[in-house]
């Protein structure tokens, strides 16, 4: 079967979307959705409350340290750093480079490595909108298995929680259904929480509500949260296989795709599993000698 990426690997390229919105609006969406009033803002940031309500009302403007200085305090992505630097008057602070970029080199490698290291257990990269980016070979053989590649609407821009969410994708083969549905939906939201503002995380979420597997109600929030790791179970035929999940990310990032980007392996849960990813491992020869 040709596999879901090319070659295992698909570009990754977001754009900061430019707003209309004045720095005040936007500063003052952040602190509300924060929970902070202008004076607790005032006493996290040093900043004079008067001064804050001045820059969120308009009539001050905000220097570009100022911009920086909130939104660190803020913890906001560097995206949204980015969109406030704009929104002020102000070049975008941090760079944004498409995996393959010649400044993203290193982390080019990196990501190579770790996903050559994960073998012979399957492994993906992906941005934040969940879109695939890239993948080793033991995870195209995995998705080969159980998604078919002539889907279209599952192949054409392959997105892991679709992948996983669609009734046509992986969910029909998917034996606990419930948790791992529970598990990604508050994944997506806490996402969400971090990004309230972002359009096309909300669209995939309103997506993924409309598919019935999001609406499997034999689990709660809690129990998905309660257990140390979450399995998934999957099962096609005589075929099944059972996995935990590592999510891992790049520390102090400066990019704002490096920062977005999330790497994934899929760890055997069960010695079945093991050896269905190794068949060598079942091999006497590889004990050494007696």
């Amino acid at each position: 079967m040709e596999p879901l990426l090319e070659d295992g690997y698909h570009r990754c390229v977001a754009l900061v979307t430019p707003t209309e919105q004045r720095f005040g609006e936007l500063l003052q969406k952040w602190r509300q959705h924060r929970q902070l009033s202008q004076s607790a803002l005032s006493l996290e940031s040093s900043v004079s409350q008067r001064h804050l309500s001045f820059l969120e009302s308009g009539r001050s403007n905000p220097s570009r340290e100022m911009v920086l200085h909130l939104t660190r305090v803020l913890e906001l992505p560097l995206r949204e750093r980015n969109r406030l630097l704009v929104a002020a008057g102000f070049a975008a602070e941090y760079r944004e480079r498409p995996l393959g970029h010649e400044d993203l080199r290193r982390i080019d490698q990196a990501i190579d490595m770790l996903l050559a290291s994960a073998l012979p257990h399957p492994a993906i990269a992906f941005d934040v909108h969940w879109n695939l980016v890239r993948t080793n070979e033991k995870a195209t053989e995995m998705f080969a298995a159980f998604i078919d590649p002539d889907n279209q609407t599952l192949t054409d821009r392959p997105n892991i929680l679709r992948l996983t969410f669609h009734p046509d994708g992986m969910s029909r083969y998917i034996v606990n259904r419930a948790e791992v549905a529970n598990a990604l939906l508050l994944r997506l939201r806490r996402q969400m929480n971090d990004m309230p503002f972002d359009p096309e995380l909300q669209a995939l979420h309103e997506e993924l509500l409309g598919y019935p597997f999001a609406h499997d109600e034999s689990a709660t929030e809690k129990s998905a949260m309660m257990a140390p790791v979450l399995p998934l179970e999957l099962k096609k035929d005589d075929m099944q296989l059972s996995f935990f999940t590592v999510l891992s990310s790049f520390g102090t990032p400066q990019d704002v795709t490096v920062q977005e980007l999330r790497i994934e392996t899929f760890f055997a849960a069960d010695d079945a599993t093991r050896r269905a990813l190794d068949p060598s491992s079942t091999d006497p020869s590889r004990d050494g000698p007696s």
